[in-house]
């Protein structure tokens, strides 16, 4: 989509007063930016993929990382963090986000 956007901000030849087709598409692909770089919701499949490449550290420290931004799924990042936890070995830890999670069941 980017792509697109920037595909269409070929200088305008036009000197009717309008303005140049990337003032238009600038701001759309700026919050297309910001989408990616600022999430606003949790996403699973990023933890999938970094259990599925045994990626545990990585995956607490991204669950830990969202935390103070990202109120939803609370309970489906406090499983992935027990996941990891157990590969860890840090079973306590594991115990009290597994307990977390079970409340939004």
């Amino acid at each position: 989509r980017a792509a697109m956007l920037l595909g269409q901000c070929a200088p305008s030849s036009s000197s009717s007063g309008t303005p140049p087709h990337w003032l238009q598409a600038f701001p759309q692909a700026v919050q297309l930016a910001l989408h990616f770089l600022w999430p606003k919701r949790f996403s699973v499949k990023i933890c999938q993929f970094l259990l599925a490449n045994v990626e545990y550290t990585h995956l607490q420290t991204y669950c830990l990382l969202l935390e103070p931004f990202v109120h939803t799924e609370l309970c489906s990042r406090a499983f992935l963090m027990g996941q990891a936890s157990v590969a860890c070995g840090e079973l306590l830890r594991a115990k009290d986000c597994f307990v977390q999670a079970v409340e939004g069941i």
